[in-house]
């Protein structure tokens, strides 16, 4: 086999072990410190952008910045599809799931360790030209997760590719290159939207502990938005950005809850004197009788 005259191309069924997927490896700037490594691989390598699968036995691969051809643009997403491992983006350093996708541009090092067989796709590609810059992604970035939804879609696509006769000169190639590039960006944008969620769940905690305490301690005449935040252990700054989160203000509906109060009491007392009024105020958090009208009357 002429590898190099294969790897500037198609590759479809590669099988190799120990010294060999050493040599095949670092045809693609893969180092190895496994003794026995093993690779099965399928590569599409049209130069200015790239894909492959491939199913690497357990060890530990690096790959160093390398020279980008007609860019300087360029950025290679990395999808785990089978097993796990732990990745490593420069000097950044985390696990590596199904279904999470990895950013490196040409100038990161990427190393890659797993105890066990991983399979994982690779897209090379542009970073301008899906548009990524515009969701403030950064170029070597993540490991980022995505829908279950999204990559099986994308990987279907490469399936397709790698299990074709199609060449990288092909008429229409161009159209599977935008398609592939169209589901890596889809799959790129439900994971930020995945993250905001996740970000958003704890804030949706916080309001709805605050509620809570607004519900219980509304009748107290002590309780105000600073000692709301102290209950919540947040800062009173923290205490409005998550009201405001959801369109509302501490201090409004801890009015209202005192108001759905007076009203209550008040349903009650339907002869009801002054001292019986001003009994109703105090029950319902306010100060003084004025103080419980103005709210009523705010609605």
């Amino acid at each position: 086999m002429d590898m190099r005259k294969e790897r500037a191309g198609i590759q479809r069924g590669v099988a190799l072990s120990g010294q060999r997927a050493k040599d095949w490896l670092q045809i693609g700037g893969w180092q190895t410190t496994s003794k026995n490594p093993q690779v099965f691989a399928d590569v599409f390598d049209a130069s200015s952008f790239a894909y492959s699968r491939t199913w690497l036995g357990p060890g530990e691969y690096v790959r160093g910045p390398r020279t980008s051809v007609g860019s300087t643009d360029r950025v290679s997403a990395l999808l785990l599809v089978e097993g796990s491992a732990q990745i490593g983006l420069d000097h950044l350093h985390s696990s590596f799931g199904v279904g999470d996708l990895a950013l490196a541009g040409d100038a990161s090092t990427v190393k890659i360790s797993a105890q066990a067989p991983v399979a994982l796709y690779e897209i090379v590609t542009d970073y301008a030209r899906i548009g990524l810059a515009r969701y403030q992604l950064p170029v070597t970035s993540g490991p980022h997760s995505t829908s279950p939804d999204y990559w099986p879609a994308l990987t279907g696509v490469l399936n397709q590719v790698f299990g074709s006769s199609v060449a990288v000169d092909d008429f229409g190639i161009s159209g599977i290159r935008t398609a592939v590039d169209s589901l890596l960006l889809a799959s790129l944008r439900e994971s930020s939207a995945m993250a905001e969620q996740k970000r958003a769940i704890p804030e949706r905690q916080l309001l709805h502990r605050a509620r809570r305490i607004i519900q219980d301690e509304a009748h107290s005449p002590a309780l105000t938005v600073a000692r709301l935040a102290e209950h919540v252990r947040i800062s009173r700054a923290h205490l409005h950005r998550v009201f405001a989160a959801d369109q509302s203000t501490p201090l409004a509906e801890i009015r209202a809850a005192r108001v759905e109060l007076a009203r209550l009491h008040l349903s009650e007392e339907l002869t009801a004197t002054d001292a019986d009024i001003l009994d109703v105020a105090r029950r319902s958090g306010f100060q003084t009788v004025a103080a419980m009208r103005r709210a009523i009357r705010r609605g």
